[in-house]
């Protein structure tokens, strides 16, 4: 019965990681697919410092994923109104990208969405437009920096997962 659940489990990791690429929440799909099956095989091959772990790393992956864009913008000389600018324009970006190409849309909409925001608030706000395209510039590489590390984030929860959910071995 193990082998099923682990099997399971696999095929779960893999459409979270999936969804991980398509910038959905696709790290916590994994989490949640862990803890049920640590559960189903009592805890036998994952314990709890493992979810705890896994948790952990989830946590930091969506911080620097949500932060990151803001971040940069900041660091590109943009002020408070550029960072919420790009912030506002990555989730804009996600969903009108996901609607106008369904894979590949969301991605370069978050990353355009936040440098466009963040162009776009600057510029309300007075700043010249070289100057605010450089913020925009900014804001988008941090986005593509924060979802790589995202993405980097779950290929650590995937290794865990499958490794530490392995039938057959000492508890992790």
């Amino acid at each position: 019965m193990d082998l099923i659940w682990y099997t399971a489990l696999f095929a779960l990791l893999a459409l979270g990681f999936l969804l991980t690429l398509l910038t959905l929440p696709g790290n916590w799909v994994m989490i949640l697919a862990t803890c049920i099956y640590a559960r189903l095989t009592d805890w036998r091959f994952l314990g709890l410092r493992a979810i705890l772990i896994l948790i952990g790393i989830g946590l930091v992956g969506e911080i620097v994923d949500l932060a990151a864009g803001s971040a940069a913008a900041k660091r590109a000389g943009g002020t408070r109104r550029g960072a919420i600018g790009a912030f506002i324009g990555a989730i804009l970006g996600g969903v009108v990208g996901a609607g106008i190409i369904p894979i590949v849309g969301a991605i370069v909409g978050v990353i355009f969405g936040a440098g466009a925001g963040a162009l776009l608030f600057e510029l309300s706000g007075g700043k010249p437009l070289l100057e605010a395209a450089n913020v925009g510039l900014g804001a988008a590489r941090g986005k593509f920096v924060g979802m790589l590390i995202k993405i980097a984030m779950a290929c650590v929860i995937f290794l865990i997962a499958v490794f530490g959910g392995f039938p057959n071995h000492r508890r992790w």
